[in-house]
């Protein structure tokens, strides 16, 4: 951190040279009358000289961790006076909109802080200002913050879903395989070796014959959000990293919630992978995984395959589809057996180019993924165009409706 800088203010050294005229000219011209006029300035330079000097102020936020909309606040701390100053920056807001204030000792100086996009967001330098209580000194004392991480918005979807080919054995789905669960599948009588807790005591009553509950297994699955950073598409809105990272969050806390391992694997190098878990820390170690990405980072030429992998496993990838390599892995996934399920992250207006040039190009490349986005939907796998957390709500009850006819 920079040493902090001491000195006198503007307004001591105007006074100063003021004072110091005035007393020039009354002994050129001589007449005293001209004190009089600056005995106010003189009598506020007395106090000045007498008053203690400003001591250093320090800087804090009031989170380090936010997510995206949230505000958190930054707060200067001093022991008189004190002005705090920010440089402006993209996907932040200020409150005040300049990014400067002023506060007393009793109020302080705090500027609050709001972000629209995930990721790392550098507040600093923080230039905070340290006046007396006459403002005649000031201490200058940079300050150095470290990176504010933004988690992407906490939605989650309204649909509940029954997936088709749960794994596991400990989950909150049920199983077409029968064995000890929750979900009644049938009532059928009693045999040695069935507990008697099971038994149904009303159909026993009134059949005759000591009958029992056969129920579904309880399962869970693994669920792998597959996210394309190779390519990122700005429309007029947000790009469509931004509307695969909003799916992921919105995917991850809605099968978290449920008791599934969810895991995440970036095709570039961007966001990073996770190996399938349960539980709330798998969701905080995925928004911190998300928060921590740097946007500028080099993209890797292939996509990185995915090696590990179940069979029947859901896998969810969210891609532009602009890419014939990545393409070819969502194949590959649905040829190792893999339940896929495409989100479609492509800004719905490139076409609209001001640029006829581009909005040719556009309109071209768009008819060549059309034949692409054919091709995937000809191997049973919903493409679902992204546009927000109820665009999920279709194929996640298709979902659940093929779950149950497996159980019957």
């Amino acid at each position: 951190m920079p040493a902090a800088a001491s000195g006198r203010t503007a307004a001591y050294v105007r006074a100063l040279l003021t004072c110091t005229l005035a007393a020039l000219l009354a002994i050129l011209t001589g007449r005293a009358e001209v004190l009089l006029l600056v005995s106010p300035l003189a009598v506020w330079l007395a106090l000045a000289g007498a008053s203690p000097r400003p001591q250093p102020a320090t800087a804090r936020l009031s989170a380090s961790r936010t997510r995206e909309g949230e505000a958190c606040e930054l707060i200067a701390e001093a022991a008189g006076p004190v002005t705090l100053a920010v440089p402006l920056r993209e996907h932040t807001r200020y409150t005040p909109a300049w990014g400067a204030v002023m506060g007393s000792e009793a109020a302080g100086a705090k500027i609050s802080l709001s972000f629209s996009r995930w990721g790392m967001y550098e507040v600093g330098p923080v230039t905070l200002v340290a006046h007396d209580p006459l403002f005649s000194r000031r201490c200058l004392s940079p300050c150095e913050l470290s990176p504010v991480r933004v988690t992407p918005r906490a939605d989650t979807s309204s649909a509940r879903s029954s997936l088709a080919h749960p794994i596991g054995v400990t989950g909150a789905h049920t199983s077409p395989r029968r064995g000890d669960g929750s979900a009644l599948a049938d009532v059928r009588p009693f045999l040695p070796g069935d507990k008697l807790r099971r038994i149904n005591w009303r159909v026993t009553s009134r059949v005759g014959e000591l009958h029992t509950n056969a129920t579904l297994t309880d399962r869970d699955t693994d669920v792998i959000i597959a996210v394309d950073t190779l390519t990122e598409v700005r429309g007029n809105g947000a790009s469509s990293l931004d509307a695969s990272v909003s799916a992921l969050n919105v995917l991850a806390r809605y099968y978290l919630d449920t008791g599934d391992r969810v895991g995440l694997h970036d095709f570039g190098t961007v966001l990073g992978s996770l190996r399938p878990r349960s539980g709330r820390g798998q969701y905080r170690l995925l928004t911190d995984l998300v928060a921590g990405a740097e946007r500028g980072t080099a993209r890797n030429n292939r996509p990185r395959p995915l090696h590990r992998l179940r069979g029947g496993s859901l896998v969810f990838v969210c891609s532009p589809l602009l890419r014939a390599d990545v393409t070819e892995e969502v194949l590959s996934l649905i040829a190792r057996g893999a339940q896929v399920v495409l989100v479609d992250t492509l800004p719905g207006n490139l076409a609209d180019e001001a640029d006829e040039t581009r909005r040719l190009a556009w309109r071209l490349r768009l008819l060549e993924r059309a034949e692409t986005v054919a091709r995937i939907e000809e191997c049973g796998t919903p493409v679902i165009p992204w546009q927000g957390r109820e665009s999920l709500s279709p194929v996640l009850a298709s979902l659940s409706r093929q779950g149950a006819r497996r159980r019957r």
